[in-house]
């Protein structure tokens, strides 16, 4: 069960272990895509983000490239629950409890994914 505020986080390949430990220590619920039935980590990211909208999940990745995804949806007017992005740029300027910290400002956010996306950064 997930905490009032809080959504249920989908990480890809581009999420090191230590940021999924982190949140888990923090008590998020997060699945990996290498632990998911019929996903892994060669998974394209039109099928991550599938995936991650059909179970109401907010997909957490650091590929900038996979920002197309929730375009498109947003034009098509097809729902999803969110998308985090930690861009890789920020992977130095920021610590693993830099980023949890910002994940969980964003849960006492009122609608934290109105926008559709969310940049995680310094």
């Amino acid at each position: 069960m997930v905490d009032y505020g809080r959504f249920v986080i989908l990480t890809d390949e581009h999420v090191g272990y230590a940021l999924v430990e982190a949140l888990r220590k923090a008590e998020w619920l997060v699945h990996r895509v290498e632990d998911e039935p019929g996903l892994g980590k060669r998974t394209l990211d039109d099928r991550i983000f599938a995936y991650a909208a059909e179970r109401k999940w907010v997909w957490l990745t650091r590929d900038e490239a996979a920002l197309v995804h929730p375009a498109a949806w947003q034009r098509e007017g097809r729902p999803f629950e969110g998308m985090l992005v930690w861009s890789q740029r920020y992977h130095r300027l920021m610590s693993i409890g830099d980023v949890v910290r910002q994940i969980e400002a964003l849960a006492k956010e009122d609608d934290p994914f109105a926008a559709g996306v969310r940049f995680i950064k310094p």
